[in-house]
């Protein structure tokens, strides 16, 4: 009953975030990423005037002042041109957001970051020094994502700081460290994920990081411990539908919004509802002349969202979303 109810609301609910692949380059390798790491911006990142098109596009779909644009990647700051984009995004009545391994954050981007109007920040922190270093495959990467986010909570600025944390074998011991370290430095919201088999791309090395079905529900104990303790926002992310394990961990049973509130535009204007699952429907792209025809037709419509939970034994429960976790 619960499920069909948040059905029938979630489909009459505007569209509020997007997710730019601002570019397929990165500064660092982490495990479980197959980006391509490069010095410069990669060659195939369109230019800025063809993203302001994406956003003119956009503002005949919905409602700039209820829609957040969120820049990913790769690593968004690799673009020499971040602040430029975030200035037109604003321009235009977007908020918007940038999810970030934290590594070029230095305090004359912050600076500039936050007058542009930058709303919420997401830094990832994958374990303590030693396993964060090993984990993004750089002797910095800890010092300088802490540099940044220390600068985020001590300027005091309206942007909302979240902490992403991939949770792996290797800093799953880590994770009540973590936990401290954060309130410690006064910092609000953390955001917990583990690398599933179902949803990233695996290879030997992820096969070894992958937790134990027993590690994944002492970690479920575990953020329903912190969130007694109630010094941090915890939120458990996109590890799908948990069956009746989820309860009590996430404050309303799991739904998958893409492709309902939320969409993926990749850097060549590819729409996607979410690039986590292989072989994703694609709505459409933003630079063909009939994708707004298009994006009335699909958006917030669910029958060829993922074809595999035909048959299904939990699809009724999950309302198609992905299952992955075996739990």
């Amino acid at each position: 009953m619960i499920r069909r109810l948040f059905k029938k609301v979630k489909k009459r609910e505007p569209l509020q975030k997007i997710y730019w692949v601002a570019t397929q380059s990165c500064n660092l390798e982490c495990k479980y990423c197959t980006c391509i790491k490069k010095d410069l911006q990669f060659a195939c990142d369109i230019e800025i005037e063809e993203f302001c098109k994406i956003l003119d596009t956009i503002q005949k779909i919905a409602n700039p002042q209820q829609v957040m644009i969120v820049f990913s990647g790769g690593e968004p700051l690799m673009r020499t041109d971040i602040v430029e984009l975030g200035k037109e995004v604003v321009k235009r009545g977007f908020k918007w957001g940038i999810e970030t391994n934290g590594f070029a954050l230095t305090s004359e981007l912050i600076r500039k970051l936050i007058v542009t109007g930058l709303n919420k920040i997401w830094i990832s922190v994958n374990g303590m020094e030693s396993v964060h270093n090993w984990y993004k495959g750089h002797a910095k990467s800890f010092e300088n994502a802490m540099y940044g986010i220390k600068q985020f909570v001590n300027q005091g600025s309206n942007v909302d700081l979240e902490i992403t944390t991939i949770v792996h074998a290797k800093n799953y011991d880590d994770l009540n460290l973590l936990h401290d370290m954060f309130v410690y430095l006064k910092v609000k919201n953390w955001r917990l994920l583990a690398i599933n088999p179902n949803r990233d791309k695996f290879n030997a090395v992820l096969e070894q990081l992958r937790l134990s079905n027993f590690q994944f529900g002492q970690l479920l104990n575990s953020i329903k411990g912190w969130q007694r303790q109630k010094y941090l926002n915890i939120d458990l992310g996109c590890n799908g539908f948990l069956t009746s394990k989820e309860f009590g961990v996430i404050e309303h049973p799991f739904s998958c919004t893409t492709g309902y509130n939320s969409i993926t535009i990749k850097n060549d204007g590819s729409v996607y509802r979410c690039p986590k699952i292989p072989n994703s429907p694609k709505i459409g792209n933003v630079f063909d002349d009939n994708f707004t025809q298009e994006w009335s037709r699909v958006f917030g419509t669910k029958d060829d969202k993922i074809k595999v939970c035909n048959g299904c034994s939990n699809e009724k429960l999950c309302m198609g979303c992905c299952l992955i976790k075996d739990v």
